[in-house]
């Protein structure tokens, strides 16, 4: 087992939950290992190979599993250097990496979520030292867009710790007699506003934790979308339920790519450690609270935010993935 099988396995032992097991080829005399979890309906294994063995290998750990006498859902990770994809169709779902371009060539839609996370774990196998950026790409912009507006917005204030209200107004903050001269635009534009330095440090580290979390399950598209709907329905809550107030933030934006993370932990529950679910619940929970006991926080948008953000990875969810049995 090569270095990158070794750390994809130890992704699903320690954060996912399976336990190994393994056989032998019989054609290539060389061990097969298999991550496996069981559950009340049978067997989810996941099994590792390259392009050159996926075929016996798939035949090898299919054989083995019938011997179990337990229904069984098989899955493969295919490894290559292969740009061509024609023969990496098989009988059961199978997501394949070219582990050069750390590319995702073809994947099964019920894999999609192992893929990325295979990807990113191919990434920091060649160099486990420095943690790859590239797969955070969009979050990366995402902050880069809310510090260029902070530095304009601190500017026209003359003040870096405590932004002028004029000043967010001016730059498209919420408002809503503006919105309804047909200033539509702010609906937007608050998203990517920030009152003070504490302000715009902690929505930032939230959209870096969580955002590269959200970028690598649902990947930087559905990422995009995910983060622009729940920004907007952030916005429409303030907007109609306190339509007189001036709101500015990323965190309902936020709140929505913790309502997608919350809507995967639900759906994935069977196959990622039960914690998880407790502590975005936790997460969610604690950010509602101090929301509540601390004034000039707008809750309304925090509350649209996380609608936003399940209602569409709900979506994405049901229409991208199948069922494992």
């Amino acid at each position: 087992m090569n270095k990158m099988m070794k750390n994809i396995f130890s992704y699903l032992t320690k954060n996912e939950g399976f336990y190994m097991d393994q056989c032998k080829n019989l054609y290539t005399k060389r061990e097969i290992w298999i991550a496996v979890k069981k559950f009340p309906q049978g067997i989810f294994a996941i099994a590792i190979t390259d392009d050159k063995n996926a075929d016996i290998d798939e035949r090898e750990v299919r054989e083995h599993l019938l011997k179990s006498g337990m229904n069984f859902s098989l899955n493969l990770i295919v490894l290559t250097n292969s740009e061509y994809i024609g023969e990496f169709h098989g009988s059961y779902p199978r997501v394949v990496i070219n582990i050069n371009s750390h590319r995702i060539m073809y994947c099964d839609q019920s894999l999609e979520g192992i893929g990325n996370a295979a990807v990113e774990i191919i990434r920091r196998s060649e160099n486990p030292h420095k943690k790859n950026k590239s797969n955070y790409v969009i979050t990366i912009a995402l902050i880069s867009i809310n510090i260029i507006l902070y530095v304009i917005s601190g500017i026209l204030s003359d003040n870096f710790l405590d932004i002028d209200g004029a000043v967010l107004l001016l730059l498209g903050g919420k408002f809503g007699p503006l919105i309804n001269n047909g200033e539509w635009w702010r609906i937007i534009t608050c998203n990517f506003l920030h009152g003070g330095l504490i302000h715009i440090v902690t929505n930032m580290y939230s959209l870096y934790i969580i955002g590269s979390q959200i970028e690598i399950i649902f990947g930087k598209l559905k990422y995009i979308i995910i983060y622009t709907i729940a920004g907007i329905t952030s916005s429409l809550f303030s907007y109609y339920l306190a339509p007189n107030t001036l709101s500015i933030g990323a965190s309902g934006a936020i709140f929505g790519l913790l309502g997608a993370l919350l809507s995967f932990a639900i759906k994935e529950k069977d196959r990622i450690n039960k914690g998880v679910i407790t502590n975005i619940l936790i997460v969610v929970a604690l950010n509602i609270y101090i929301g509540t006991t601390i004034p000039n926080i707008d809750n309304y948008a925090h509350f649209g935010g996380l609608i936003g953000g399940m209602i569409i990875s709900v979506i994405f969810l049901l229409t991208s993935k199948k069922s494992f049995y």
